[in-house]
């Protein structure tokens, strides 16, 4: 007979089982428990010991900075109230001890990041296009001032020293329809392909330009929709300069792309039509000629003609068709 199953005399031997499986479910649930505890995404004491290697009785102030509460009741009631924790970082709120680390720092959680990234993606996807598209009109005004500068200085060059004085679009007096002189136009082209030099440009830049109907109808502009747009982009020669801009001639009428054959391709953006101008007197010819939108120019819709950005205008304000 086990004579330690008896009890007080009873007789009866004792069953052990229920007390070992008791301390077992006690055991499992202390390891749960401190297990919880230490992952948690709220407060836990656990975990504060466990992510800043702190002692069982450490100090925990209050807020009158004047107590000092070495109880473990305490210390918890403090971090439940000012404390809070994740899986991902460690907030806290409690004034410091002196052992905390001074390079310590707290992070933010998965769900902070998650939407603070889609907050700047909502922003960036509403605010990109339009600064894409101010870049790209500031690329596009720098490639036609420096262009324009270049020609309009070997125009200069051409009638001075060349002599090439008629080639050019004019009002005569008394009439309300201009008129063109184009005895030196084959001889000043020649000399501006020499002077820029320029090399023949055999791609078919012509097809990817807007037909003047085209413009029209979608709500494109003109300082005059008489002039043979069309013609002009058929019929001109089309050169090619060191820095990939692209030129055409066609008697006194010039087409500039500031960027060759990147897109757009689109008048009043990076293509611009103009022509060359007895600017001085258009009573009386003269050797000053000028490259101007004056007499014949397109824009597409949104686009700005050639002497609203020479002229550093955001808008075309001018109405005069006279520079």
């Amino acid at each position: 007979m086990n004579i330690t199953g008896f009890i007080m005399g009873g007789g009866q031997p004792q069953n052990t089982a229920p007390v070992r499986v008791f301390s077992k479910f006690m055991r499992l649930w202390l390891l749960v428990s401190f297990l919880g505890n230490l992952f948690s995404q709220t407060r836990s004491l656990t975990r504060y010991r466990f992510e800043n290697k702190f002692p069982k009785n450490f100090v925990a102030k209050k807020r009158n900075n004047n107590v000092t509460n070495n109880s473990l009741f305490s210390v918890r009631f403090s971090l439940f109230n000012e404390t809070d924790f994740s899986r991902f970082t460690s907030h806290f709120s409690l004034i410091k001890p002196s052992h905390f680390s001074p390079f310590q720092k707290p992070a933010f959680t998965m769900a902070e990041v998650l939407i603070t990234l889609g907050i700047i993606g909502i922003i960036a996807a509403m605010t990109l296009p339009s600064l894409i598209g101010k870049y790209q009109f500031k690329v596009f005004e720098v490639g036609l001032k420096k262009q324009y500068s270049l020609l309009q200085n070997a125009i200069n060059l051409g009638v001075n020293e060349e002599g090439y004085q008629y080639c050019y679009t004019y009002y005569p007096k008394g009439t309300g329809a201009y008129q063109e002189e184009k005895s030196d136009c084959d001889a000043l082209q020649k000399y501006l392909i020499s002077a820029l030099k320029l090399k023949p440009f055999n791609g078919n830049l012509k097809q990817k330009y807007a037909q003047v109907n085209v413009v029209k109808t979608e709500g494109g502009k003109s300082t005059n929709w008489g002039c043979s747009y069309d013609n002009t982009m058929k019929n001109a020669k089309y050169y090619l300069s060191n820095d990939g801009a692209i030129f055409a001639f066609f008697t006194q009428r010039i087409i500039i792309d500031v960027n060759g054959e990147k897109a757009p391709n689109r008048w009043g953006y990076d293509v611009f039509f103009m022509g060359l101008s007895n600017h001085n007197d258009y009573t009386n010819p003269s050797p000053k000629i000028l490259l101007t939108d004056e007499f014949c120019s397109i824009i597409e819709k949104g686009g700005r003609f050639a002497r609203t950005i020479l002229r550093n205008q955001e808008v075309d304000s001018d109405t005069n068709i006279y520079w």
